[in-house]
């Protein structure tokens, strides 16, 4: 997948963009001081394939301060098939791909696919439950619609099941236990086959590229504390655990309350590992990311990177960019032009300068 031309007004700090990329150059190195709107050109193309900003900011926040809309818009080649995406938000949001509208966000899911490197991944191995559970939500919702379609049915019943548990009403509430049941396993079983698949790559990929005798893995962990062999066994259980759920006043367990563990030599990361292998590991996942977009589309994303290679000592950063470059379409934002030293092909680099949301020819 190669990204061709991008235009873009009243995003961000941006008051217009145009610009059109060459397929010799893959590897664009997005250079400012602090400030100036590199990562804010990472999160038009990530906006773009995800319709959402990778920083917690509404479609309103996105807009150039004192205009009242955003306009962007991009054209890519894909295995000799061009495609667009067109996304206007004037108070409302309105979707083209292909220059057709579009209703459904799942509709352009996997269309355009970026995988976004940023230095806040570390939360993913570090921070919260909740942080895993969105990211690992996400990827796989990308690579599997009928896992976005269970976990927004399943969100809905959990939520309806709280209103009746909150009304003391138990008469109706084994309906939507069986529902909840169905969903609940599908989701299980997909991300338990997820990990596994994710497992063995990220252990292979850290290994190489920090030239470590450790070994890291990664464990899904569902808060039943147990398996099932099918949905009739978990919702013999759910119909158990609803008096524990009446008592607390709302349901205890299920995928919304399940965790990843990202493991360093049988002990969890972050009680174990330096910062530094941290850091790596949060670049390992997104690679091992890309990795498995790369094996479901049959073709390779585009990588937004903002601010993390220089995060890796010199030996780390040869090892993770021979990963990357000359595979990838790769977009870098560097505060210092030198740092294209880096590469070995300095024919595939391309320099974009930034300052106050301008391009510098």
């Amino acid at each position: 997948m190669f990204l061709t031309h991008l235009q873009a007004s009243n995003f961000r700090n941006y008051k217009t963009l145009d610009l059109s990329f060459n397929e010799q150059k893959n590897i664009n190195l997005i250079v400012a001081k602090n400030g100036m709107g590199k990562s804010n050109f990472l999160e038009m193309l990530y906006y773009l394939s995800h319709l959402r900003a990778f920083r917690n900011a509404s479609d309103k926040d996105l807009i150039l301060h004192g205009q009242n809309n955003f306009h962007l818009f991009c054209e890519y080649e894909n295995k000799g098939i061009h495609g667009n995406v067109r996304v206007t938000y004037s108070g409302k949001k309105e979707i083209l791909l292909d220059d057709k509208k579009i209703v459904k966000h799942s509709q352009i899911l996997g269309k355009l696919q970026t995988v976004f490197f940023g230095s806040n991944d570390i939360s993913i191995i570090s921070g919260t439950p909740v942080e895993r559970r969105v990211f690992f939500d996400i990827f796989l919702s990308i690579i599997d619609s009928d896992y976005l379609t269970a976990l927004r049915t399943y969100g809905l019943l959990v939520k309806q099941k709280n209103a009746l548990i909150k009304s003391k009403r138990n008469d109706i509430l084994s309906f939507f236990d069986t529902q909840i049941a169905d969903v609940a396993f599908l989701l299980m079983t997909k991300r338990k086959l997820l990990i596994e698949k994710v497992s063995k790559l990220f252990s292979t990929v850290f290994k190489d590229i920090g030239n470590f005798k450790d070994t890291a893995f990664i464990k899904y962990n569902s808060s039943f504390e147990r398996e099932f062999g099918s949905a009739k066994e978990l919702l013999d259980y759910i119909l158990y655990q609803d008096k524990f759920d009446f008592d607390r006043g709302y349901c205890i367990l299920g995928p919304h309350k399940d965790n990843y563990y990202f493991i360093l030599n049988n002990t969890v990361f972050s009680k174990y590992a330096s910062l530094g292998q941290i850091r790596l590991g949060a670049l390992v996942l997104k690679l091992v990311q890309a990795m498995c977009y790369e094996e479901k589309f049959k073709t390779t994303p585009i990588l937004l990177l903002d601010d993390v290679i220089l995060e890796l000592d010199s030996e780390k950063q040869k090892r993770f960019l021979d990963k990357i470059c000359g595979k990838y379409q790769l977009f870098i934002t560097l505060t210092d032009e030198r740092c294209k030293n880096f590469f070995d092909n300095q024919n595939a680099v391309e320099i974009i300068k930034v300052s106050n949301g301008s391009i510098l020819q």
